[in-house]
């Protein structure tokens, strides 16, 4: 069903003997490891390395950054369980860290009807409309689908997923899919099969009815590894 309708400062003295754990994440395999927020990135890198017997040349990204080996674990941003995404796949256009996705290319979309029992984090906006998963603790929508409104007619998710906040408590989201509403829009990007990026360009397509949204269901979908994704409106109806 749909709904119609602050980063903290902190001094770096306070950190210097504080350790944290940050997980490196290779596929679905996870790693730990212990650190202090004044060592470098290339230390951790290195344990890493050692702890998982991995030598394969590779690319660690914090969110949609590559992280800099040269910087602090505290420059760098990262904080207690903080991901670190390993990515071994070679000629990566863009410099950013690809991400699971419903596999949009396949094109196989549903109607989602609205219900005036729909939660409110499930509110859809005319164009493009992200859904995603919350994953705050402290979160009503905690481990639920919710719906992140657009409020422009184009966007490149691979690069702005870091601005998709959680419409219930501002917290960063997990972009799972996306559905339209009201629109003649189009879908295009690239893919990853066999670790090579595959361009891909929906014919364009328009979601018309008032009464409900054009959502691309994952279970239809299935999902698959993109590099770059565009979402863009062509026409509001």
């Amino acid at each position: 069903m749909f709904n119609n309708k602050n980063k903290k400062n902190t001094d770096k003295k306070e950190y210097d003997e504080e350790m944290i754990m940050v997980q490196f994440i290779k596929s679905n395999e996870k790693k730990f490891i212990k650190c202090f927020f004044y060592e470098k990135v290339s230390d951790l890198i290195r344990r890493y390395r050692i702890k998982a017997e991995d030598n394969e040349n590779a690319n660690f990204f914090f969110s949609t950054r590559l992280l800099n080996p040269s910087l602090t674990v505290f420059e760098s941003g990262l904080l207690n369980n903080s991901p670190i995404y390993v990515n071994t796949l070679s000629n990566i256009s863009g410099g950013y860290c690809p991400i699971n996705f419903t596999d949009v290319s396949k094109n196989k979309t549903k109607e989602i009807y609205f219900s005036k029992n729909a939660p409110s984090y499930r509110g859809v906006t005319k164009g493009i409309n992200i859904c995603g998963i919350c994953k705050c603790k402290m979160c009503k929508a905690c481990k639920k689908e919710v719906v992140v409104p657009i409020k422009k007619k184009k966007i490149n998710l691979i690069k702005e997923r870091d601005e998709l906040f959680c419409p219930e408590c501002e917290s960063i989201i997990i972009p799972k899919t996306v559905c339209f509403y009201m629109c003649k829009f189009k879908i295009y990007g690239k893919k990853i099969k066999n670790g090579k990026e595959q361009y891909f360009e929906n014919e364009p397509d328009e979601a018309s009815n008032e009464n409900s949204a054009k959502y691309f269901d994952p279970e239809l979908n299935g999902e698959i590894m993109v590099s770059e994704l565009i979402f863009e409106v062509l026409k509001y109806l």
